[in-house]
């Protein structure tokens, strides 16, 4: 049981290390890089008027509610399936 807990925590201990040893690695190892200065902008800016109705993330929002709403029903059937005696 002990051995179980050891590897567990070490688990976990790389879990949470990798991501922030990651983060403090150097960018663009081995290259130079140089930034040239311009006159002016590279890409110029639009105007974008804003149309009266959903954001185009919202049919993404909707799909997502459906699937939820389908998973919690088949959990619930799953549930019910369970509970039942013979």
């Amino acid at each position: 049981m002990k051995i179980r807990r050891i590897a567990l925590t070490l688990f976990a201990l790389g879990l949470f290390t990798g991501p922030v040893v990651a983060a403090h690695a150097d960018d663009y190892v081995g290259s130079n890089t140089t930034v040239r200065s311009s006159s002016g902008p590279a890409v110029l800016g639009s105007n974008v008027s804003r149309s009266s109705g959903l954001a185009v993330t919202g049919g993404d929002v909707a799909e997502l509610a459906v699937i939820g709403l389908a998973a919690v029903g088949a959990g619930t059937v799953l549930v019910r399936r369970s509970r039942r005696t013979a």
